[in-house]
């Protein structure tokens, strides 16, 4: 990803439209018509968060920019400290995701990977109200809106204040002490860690059913990965799991 660490860098950000085949694509650009990212619809969903926006256009970098010049520490301050690039993030994402609905996606999800590297204090001080501003903008829509971040056991509850209806959550964290720290009013989604998806399928089904056995008394469950399909997976495992979620009732035996 290309980044261009300019003041005021952030506010010619823009989304670009155009259709390829099937296919709706968007692009992130600059006036002078940059291309900051690409992505489709089903990827962007992932990295919607303004937070993951912005340290995806620094990751590239970061290293050489804590190594070198005070104008990329300007930069970072600028992203993290003062929150103005976040906020013009947090509108692109909104825009984003208000165009995933209207192509016909039935929910959308705000998935922002970096924030479990947050304390909670940081997290409310510096990502909620951007969160919040991007699902507040699509409450009109009348979807579901899922939030969903990596290692963020200790956020649960306040991802869940930002404004989402399923909050998700990742391998980590038990479901019953996630809908405990989440609260009531919020359906959960998750949680089976990808990796389980190499083992045998005894053993695969097995956690298969153990998330179900484990979202059985929640107000509402979302089954999921805990995270993202890890390269290499089978498809055909992936299958296999989605029919056994839709009977896991028949096919799961009642939890000992």
């Amino acid at each position: 990803m290309l980044t261009l660490c300019l003041d005021g860098d952030f506010n010619s950000l823009s989304i670009v439209q155009r259709k390829d085949g099937n296919f709706q694509r968007v692009f992130f650009k600059r006036e002078a018509l940059l291309p900051i990212s690409l992505y489709r619809y089903g990827e962007a969903a992932r990295h919607a968060g303004a937070n993951a926006l912005a340290r995806f256009n620094h990751r590239p970098r970061i290293t050489a920019f804590l190594r070198r010049t005070n104008r990329k520490a300007k930069c970072f301050r600028a992203a993290f400290a003062d929150g103005e690039q976040e906020d013009r993030l947090a509108g692109i994402a909104a825009e984003f995701l208000r165009l995933q609905v209207a192509a016909g996606a039935s929910a959308v999800q705000l998935f922002d990977s970096w924030v479990g590297a947050l304390p909670a204090a940081d997290y409310v001080r510096y990502v909620q109200p951007h969160s919040a501003k991007v699902l507040a903008a699509v409450a009109d829509l009348g979807v579901p809106r899922i939030h969903f971040g990596v290692g963020t056991g200790e956020l649960l509850g306040l991802m869940g204040e930002a404004g989402a209806d399923v909050v998700g959550v990742d391998f980590r964290v038990p479901l019953d002490e996630a809908a405990r720290r989440v609260g009531p009013g919020k359906a959960l989604q998750g949680n089976l860690d990808p990796a389980v998806a190499f083992a045998p399928w005894d053993a695969v089904e097995q956690r298969v059913c153990q998330v179900l056995a484990d979202a059985a008394g929640l107000e509402g469950h979302l089954f999921n990965l805990g995270h993202g399909v890890l390269p290499g997976t089978d498809p055909d495992v992936l299958s296999r799991i989605v029919s056994l979620v839709h009977e896991g009732s028949l096919l799961c035996a009642p939890p000992q």
